[in-house]
């Protein structure tokens, strides 16, 4: 089941850059670099919830924090991210534990690897202030 979800994620951009370069022409360069800062901070601070939510069993705090990982990878073009917090979000809210237990360790993972991606890409943006 993990290995299909990895599969299946691996084949969608990890950060869609597209996405990203429409934030800056909808926005700015400045707004897109702040928001990146905050989606990172976001991503990190439910990681952490869902990490603790799980540790406890509680599979309406995991449906929480999968849901807010989705919404935000979603708006940002984090798309593998979006992929396995969807995932996740439909087995805590159909209470499966044994779903929740073999994707939560295909998502730790991921969001470093979204992270790093969102913070390359971000660095590259403050190239171009």
């Amino acid at each position: 089941m993990s290995e299909d979800i990895t599969s299946k994620s691996e084949e969608l951009e990890l950060v869609s850059v597209s996405v990203i370069e429409q934030l800056v022409l909808d926005t700015s360069l400045a707004t897109t670099l702040s928001a990146i800062t905050v989606l990172i901070d976001e991503i990190e601070a439910r990681s952490g919830r869902l990490r603790g939510a799980w540790g406890a069993q509680d599979l309406e705090d995991v449906y929480k924090q999968a849901h807010a990982l989705k919404s935000c990878s979603s708006t940002f073009g984090g798309l593998r991210l979006q992929y396995v917090a969807r995932k996740l979000e439909d087995a805590a809210a159909n209470e499966n534990k044994d779903e929740v237990e073999q994707l939560i360790p295909v998502l730790l993972p991921l969001k470093d690897k979204t992270i790093q991606a969102y913070s390359q890409y971000k660095a590259e943006l403050q190239i171009r202030l």
